[in-house]
Protein backbone atom coordinates (compact mmCIF):
# COMPACT_ATOMS: atom_id res chain seq x y z
CA UNK A 1 0.00 0.00 0.00
CA UNK A 2 2.72 2.61 1.04
CA UNK A 3 4.24 2.09 -2.49
CA UNK A 4 1.00 2.87 -4.14
CA UNK A 5 0.91 6.21 -2.04
CA UNK A 6 4.32 6.88 -2.96
CA UNK A 7 3.70 6.23 -6.55
CA UNK A 8 0.45 8.26 -6.58
CA UNK A 9 1.95 11.02 -4.84
CA UNK A 10 5.33 11.33 -6.72
CA UNK A 11 3.33 11.67 -10.00
CA UNK A 12 3.82 8.23 -11.41
CA UNK A 13 -0.17 7.80 -11.57
CA UNK A 14 -1.80 8.83 -14.80
CA UNK A 15 -5.23 10.50 -15.60
CA UNK A 16 -6.41 7.24 -16.06
CA UNK A 17 -5.70 5.76 -12.34
CA UNK A 18 -7.35 9.07 -11.13
CA UNK A 19 -10.20 5.99 -9.21
CA UNK A 20 -7.16 4.11 -7.70
CA UNK A 21 -5.35 7.32 -6.79
CA UNK A 22 -8.78 8.08 -4.62
CA UNK A 23 -8.57 4.67 -3.41
CA UNK A 24 -5.31 4.58 -1.70
CA UNK A 25 -6.11 8.05 -0.33
CA UNK A 26 -8.92 7.43 0.98
CA UNK A 27 -7.62 4.05 2.52
CA UNK A 28 -4.59 6.44 3.72
CA UNK A 29 -7.01 8.17 5.89
CA UNK A 30 -7.98 5.58 8.39
CA UNK A 31 -4.45 4.84 8.80
CA UNK A 32 -2.91 6.47 12.36
CA UNK A 33 -2.24 9.77 12.26
CA UNK A 34 1.57 10.07 12.38
CA UNK A 35 2.02 7.63 9.83
CA UNK A 36 -0.09 9.99 7.04
CA UNK A 37 1.74 12.83 8.31
CA UNK A 38 5.09 10.66 7.33
CA UNK A 39 3.46 9.90 4.12
CA UNK A 40 2.15 13.67 2.82
CA UNK A 41 5.11 15.85 5.26
CA UNK A 42 7.92 14.25 2.84
CA UNK A 43 9.84 17.02 1.20
CA UNK A 44 10.65 16.84 -2.77
CA UNK A 45 14.95 17.59 -2.98
CA UNK A 46 15.73 21.36 -3.32
CA UNK A 47 11.78 22.10 -3.09
CA UNK A 48 12.83 25.41 -1.60
CA UNK A 49 14.79 26.38 -4.73
CA UNK A 50 12.24 24.95 -7.02
CA UNK A 51 8.72 25.66 -6.23
CA UNK A 52 8.54 29.00 -7.56
CA UNK A 53 8.64 28.15 -11.17
CA UNK A 54 6.74 25.85 -13.55
CA UNK A 55 9.31 22.76 -13.50
CA UNK A 56 8.99 19.42 -11.73
CA UNK A 57 9.67 20.89 -8.05
CA UNK A 58 6.28 22.99 -8.25
CA UNK A 59 4.71 19.93 -9.93
CA UNK A 60 5.42 17.73 -7.22
CA UNK A 61 4.41 20.44 -4.50
CA UNK A 62 0.82 20.79 -6.40
CA UNK A 63 0.34 16.70 -6.59
CA UNK A 64 1.28 16.93 -2.59
CA UNK A 65 -1.14 19.39 -1.87
CA UNK A 66 -3.75 17.82 -3.84
CA UNK A 67 -2.69 14.59 -2.05
CA UNK A 68 -3.27 16.59 1.41
CA UNK A 69 -6.95 18.15 0.38
CA UNK A 70 -8.20 14.61 -0.63
CA UNK A 71 -7.12 12.89 2.40
CA UNK A 72 -9.10 15.61 4.61
CA UNK A 73 -12.16 15.39 2.32
CA UNK A 74 -11.64 11.34 2.72
CA UNK A 75 -12.05 12.32 6.41
CA UNK A 76 -14.60 14.65 6.40
CA UNK A 77 -16.80 12.73 4.05
CA UNK A 78 -16.35 9.50 6.71
CA UNK A 79 -18.14 12.18 9.17
CA UNK A 80 -20.45 13.86 6.62
CA UNK A 81 -24.21 12.93 7.32
CA UNK A 82 -25.52 10.76 3.71
CA UNK A 83 -29.01 10.43 5.23
CA UNK A 84 -31.06 13.10 6.06
CA UNK A 85 -31.62 12.56 9.89
CA UNK A 86 -33.92 14.24 12.92
CA UNK A 87 -32.91 18.19 12.58
CA UNK A 88 -29.26 16.99 10.77
CA UNK A 89 -29.45 17.91 6.63
CA UNK A 90 -27.67 15.59 4.63
CA UNK A 91 -24.09 16.51 3.63
CA UNK A 92 -23.91 17.94 7.60
CA UNK A 93 -20.31 17.61 9.47
CA UNK A 94 -20.88 15.76 12.33
CA UNK A 95 -18.72 16.22 15.24
CA UNK A 96 -18.67 13.79 17.81
CA UNK A 97 -20.20 15.93 20.23
CA UNK A 98 -23.33 15.86 17.29
CA UNK A 99 -24.16 12.30 17.43
CA UNK A 100 -23.42 11.60 21.43
CA UNK A 101 -25.35 14.39 22.85
CA UNK A 102 -27.93 14.78 20.18
CA UNK A 103 -31.21 12.62 21.42
CA UNK A 104 -33.10 13.28 18.61
CA UNK A 105 -29.92 11.14 16.85
CA UNK A 106 -28.75 8.82 19.15
CA UNK A 107 -31.74 7.78 21.23
CA UNK A 108 -34.64 8.49 18.63
CA UNK A 109 -36.76 5.21 18.65
CA UNK A 110 -38.27 6.22 15.11
CA UNK A 111 -35.63 6.54 13.00
CA UNK A 112 -36.28 4.52 9.66
CA UNK A 113 -34.06 1.75 8.35
CA UNK A 114 -31.76 4.16 6.36
CA UNK A 115 -31.25 6.66 9.18
CA UNK A 116 -30.58 3.79 12.01
CA UNK A 117 -27.93 2.15 9.24
CA UNK A 118 -26.78 5.82 9.20
CA UNK A 119 -26.15 6.70 12.35
CA UNK A 120 -24.56 2.98 13.52
CA UNK A 121 -22.28 4.15 10.42
CA UNK A 122 -21.54 7.26 12.16
CA UNK A 123 -20.89 5.67 15.35
CA UNK A 124 -18.71 3.31 13.61
CA UNK A 125 -16.41 5.86 12.56
CA UNK A 126 -16.18 7.40 15.52
CA UNK A 127 -15.40 4.41 17.48
CA UNK A 128 -12.72 3.14 15.16
CA UNK A 129 -10.86 6.04 14.78
CA UNK A 130 -7.18 5.78 15.93
CA UNK A 131 -6.40 8.79 17.47
CA UNK A 132 -10.01 9.69 19.59
CA UNK A 133 -12.06 6.56 19.91
CA UNK A 134 -11.48 3.54 21.39
CA UNK A 135 -8.53 2.27 22.91
CA UNK A 136 -6.78 -1.31 21.15
CA UNK A 137 -7.63 -3.04 24.55
CA UNK A 138 -11.45 -1.87 24.44
CA UNK A 139 -12.00 -2.87 21.25
CA UNK A 140 -9.57 -6.07 20.58
CA UNK A 141 -9.70 -7.27 24.36
CA UNK A 142 -6.53 -8.19 26.24
CA UNK A 143 -4.93 -11.31 26.97
CA UNK A 144 -5.55 -14.45 25.06
CA UNK A 145 -8.88 -12.28 24.23
CA UNK A 146 -7.22 -9.53 21.86
CA UNK A 147 -8.36 -10.90 18.68
CA UNK A 148 -5.88 -8.38 17.29
CA UNK A 149 -2.64 -9.72 18.72
CA UNK A 150 -3.08 -12.93 19.96
CA UNK A 151 -2.28 -15.94 18.09
CA UNK A 152 -4.80 -18.20 17.21
CA UNK A 153 -4.02 -20.70 14.57
CA UNK A 154 -5.10 -23.51 12.16
CA UNK A 155 -7.78 -23.95 9.84
CA UNK A 156 -10.66 -21.55 10.41
CA UNK A 157 -12.79 -24.58 12.02
CA UNK A 158 -9.71 -24.84 14.24
CA UNK A 159 -9.72 -21.16 15.17
CA UNK A 160 -13.52 -20.99 15.82
CA UNK A 161 -13.00 -24.31 18.46
CA UNK A 162 -9.89 -22.47 20.05
CA UNK A 163 -12.11 -19.67 21.08
CA UNK A 164 -14.66 -21.62 22.20
CA UNK A 165 -12.29 -23.38 24.05
CA UNK A 166 -11.20 -19.52 25.65
CA UNK A 167 -14.94 -18.68 26.06
CA UNK A 168 -15.47 -21.93 28.21
CA UNK A 169 -13.36 -20.79 31.04
CA UNK A 170 -16.09 -17.89 31.63
CA UNK A 171 -19.77 -18.17 32.53
CA UNK A 172 -22.02 -17.06 28.98
CA UNK A 173 -22.47 -13.69 29.99
CA UNK A 174 -19.11 -13.03 31.41
CA UNK A 175 -17.04 -9.99 29.44
CA UNK A 176 -14.02 -10.58 31.82
CA UNK A 177 -12.62 -14.00 31.75
CA UNK A 178 -9.65 -14.47 34.45
CA UNK A 179 -8.81 -11.12 34.82
CA UNK A 180 -9.27 -10.42 30.42
CA UNK A 181 -11.25 -8.56 29.15
CA UNK A 182 -12.95 -9.54 26.16
CA UNK A 183 -13.08 -7.48 22.79
CA UNK A 184 -15.92 -4.85 22.08
CA UNK A 185 -17.63 -6.67 19.80
CA UNK A 186 -18.99 -9.80 22.26
CA UNK A 187 -19.13 -6.66 25.73
CA UNK A 188 -21.91 -5.61 23.40
CA UNK A 189 -23.67 -8.51 22.94
CA UNK A 190 -23.10 -9.98 26.04
CA UNK A 191 -24.01 -7.04 28.01
CA UNK A 192 -27.45 -6.15 26.23
CA UNK A 193 -28.00 -10.34 26.90
CA UNK A 194 -27.42 -9.30 30.35
CA UNK A 195 -30.00 -6.29 30.19
CA UNK A 196 -32.68 -8.76 28.62
CA UNK A 197 -32.65 -6.22 25.24
CA UNK A 198 -33.91 -7.35 21.97
CA UNK A 199 -31.00 -8.64 20.42
CA UNK A 200 -30.22 -8.08 16.24
CA UNK A 201 -31.17 -10.59 14.39
CA UNK A 202 -28.05 -10.06 12.38
CA UNK A 203 -25.57 -11.79 14.41
CA UNK A 204 -24.24 -15.00 12.93
CA UNK A 205 -25.71 -18.43 14.61
CA UNK A 206 -25.01 -21.88 15.33
CA UNK A 207 -26.93 -25.11 14.01
CA UNK A 208 -28.96 -24.46 17.04
CA UNK A 209 -30.18 -21.52 16.49
CA UNK A 210 -27.58 -20.29 19.62
CA UNK A 211 -25.33 -16.90 18.62
CA UNK A 212 -21.83 -17.75 17.09
CA UNK A 213 -19.46 -16.23 19.88
CA UNK A 214 -16.88 -18.07 17.58
CA UNK A 215 -17.44 -16.23 14.72
CA UNK A 216 -14.69 -13.73 13.05
CA UNK A 217 -17.43 -11.08 12.98
CA UNK A 218 -17.03 -11.23 17.17
CA UNK A 219 -12.97 -11.57 17.03
CA UNK A 220 -11.82 -8.72 14.73
CA UNK A 221 -7.95 -8.34 13.78
CA UNK A 222 -8.04 -4.88 12.82
CA UNK A 223 -10.07 -1.30 12.99
CA UNK A 224 -11.28 -1.81 9.59
CA UNK A 225 -13.03 -4.78 10.96
CA UNK A 226 -14.29 -3.32 13.77
CA UNK A 227 -15.87 -0.88 11.94
CA UNK A 228 -17.33 -3.22 9.58
CA UNK A 229 -18.80 -4.94 12.62
CA UNK A 230 -20.56 -1.78 14.51
CA UNK A 231 -22.04 -0.15 11.19
CA UNK A 232 -23.52 -4.37 10.24
CA UNK A 233 -24.37 -6.41 13.40
CA UNK A 234 -25.69 -4.70 16.41
CA UNK A 235 -28.84 -2.46 16.81
CA UNK A 236 -28.78 1.15 17.18
CA UNK A 237 -30.33 0.12 20.61
CA UNK A 238 -27.69 -2.05 21.89
CA UNK A 239 -24.77 0.28 21.07
CA UNK A 240 -26.43 2.87 23.49
CA UNK A 241 -26.94 0.92 26.08
CA UNK A 242 -23.62 -0.57 26.62
CA UNK A 243 -21.11 2.09 24.76
CA UNK A 244 -22.08 5.01 26.44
Amino acid sequence: MLGAIQDCLGGRCSRNRSRQTQQVMDRTATLPKEIQQNILLGSHPSIATGMYTNGPMREGLNRRMDAMTSLTQGVRNRLTSQVGLPGVPVGTLMTADDIYLDCEVMYNNNLDDAQDKEVRRLVARLFANPTNGYSDDAIFGTGAFNSKTAVHVGTHAERKQQRRVLLANGNINDTTINKESLQLPLKILRKNRILNQVLSNRYPLNVDGSIDEAHDVFWPINRREFDFYMKTFPTLREIVFTCW
